[in-house]
């Protein structure tokens, strides 16, 4: 009986940390847009409708936009890797498009959000959503290349974030681009107590085998 006992009270610990456990950590996912169902054209440009998932990991959004490789006929080269997003597409005017991705972050925790905007000429500009909040960010050192700038965007999860990164303004009308995007914080799931129910029936056992150990002792008397 002794073993029974014992079994049960493992069981109990072990379900303590079940909570914590079962949801795999989750990072935010090809923030270099390097894997793709993408199918270039001869200027090296994927053109994507709006709620296409063929950038792994993400859904566009709003309106149509470009992955761009290299090389292409743009003389544009990516901040990172071969490829990046020109959110004006082929359409180069408003509404520009964007991109939406949910992270599986942990509530009460910091978290840092890096990214690369590129402007050809003059101003260019993002909006950056995380969860409820939103904030917009300007490239204004635009020139031939494009020029890449980084920005951080930080926030406090209140539980899983909803991301989205959505072009706004640019001065030449024909280029928003965006790059390598990483996302830094703590992801390891928080520890929660095991459901009311699971608990109670180990309980239960534990209390169970406790009794028939006793009685065990009382007929061997």
């Amino acid at each position: 009986m002794r073993r029974i006992w014992i079994a049960a009270v493992t069981a109990i610990v072990c379900l303590s940390f079940l909570g914590s456990t079962r949801n795999a950590n989750a990072q935010l996912v090809n923030g270099d847009f390097e894997a793709g169902a993408y199918v270039f054209d001869g200027n090296g440009a994927d053109s994507l409708v709006a709620l296409s998932t063929a950038i792994t990991g993400w859904t566009t959004v709003n309106a149509e936009l470009a992955v761009i490789t290299q090389p292409n006929t743009f003389s544009i080269l990516a901040e990172s890797g071969t490829k990046h997003l020109d959110l004006t597409g082929y359409h180069d005017s408003g509404p520009y498009a964007g991109i939406t991705q949910t992270v599986n972050t942990v509530a009460g925790r910091n978290y840092s959000l890096s990214f690369y905007i590129g402007s050809q000429t003059g101003n260019v500009s993002i909006d950056v959503t995380t969860g409820l909040t939103t904030a917009t960010y300007t490239n204004s050192s635009g020139g031939a290349g494009p020029v890449w700038q980084q920005f951080t965007h930080n926030f406090t999860a209140t539980g899983a974030t909803f991301i989205q990164f959505l072009g706004t303004a640019t001065s030449s009308g024909n280029y928003i681009g965006l790059d390598n995007i990483t996302l830094a914080g703590d992801f390891t799931p928080a520890r929660s107590t095991p459901e009311p129910g699971s608990l109670a029936l180990l309980v239960g056992i534990a209390v169970a085998a406790q009794g028939v150990r006793r009685k065990n002792r009382h007929c061997a008397r």
